[in-house]
């Protein structure tokens, strides 16, 4: 019975992890795409506050997505992030919005494997 017991509690300790895990990744990228809104239509230097934000929340998060994302998902949205920057500062309109896409890529999908979970607790 003791091992029941056990058992039971490592399975009700795990499922809580899951869900926890799935609720910071929903709220991580969801804070991320909005941000990624707020950014301006065209590339200089009146985005870089908000690509700063975006930027700082990224780096806050980071460690702990690695205990449950890839890491080529990890370098993925880092790398999008860097080459947002460079494009914000020194790179024309076209580029600007299409790293700006590849990084709003990047973070959907990162979230599309932990979204279905998320709607089964919440109504969105």
């Amino acid at each position: 019975m003791k091992s029941f017991l056990f058992t039971l509690l490592l399975f009700v300790l795990m499922l809580c992890a899951v869900i926890t895990n799935t609720l910071f990744i929903d709220r991580l990228t969801r804070d991320m795409l909005i941000l990624i809104d707020q950014l301006p239509g065209s590339a200089g230097e009146d985005g870089m506050p908000h690509l700063n934000r975006l930027d700082a929340r990224w780096e806050k998060a980071r460690k702990w997505v690695g205990l449950s994302v890839s890491s080529s998902d990890i370098n993925r949205i880092s790398d999008e992030l860097i080459s947002l920057r460079a494009f914000c500062k020194y790179g024309g309109n076209g580029d600007y919005i299409t790293a700006r896409e590849e990084l709003r890529l990047a973070i959907e999908d990162l979230r599309e494997f932990e979204i279905p979970l998320a709607n089964l607790f919440f109504d969105k």
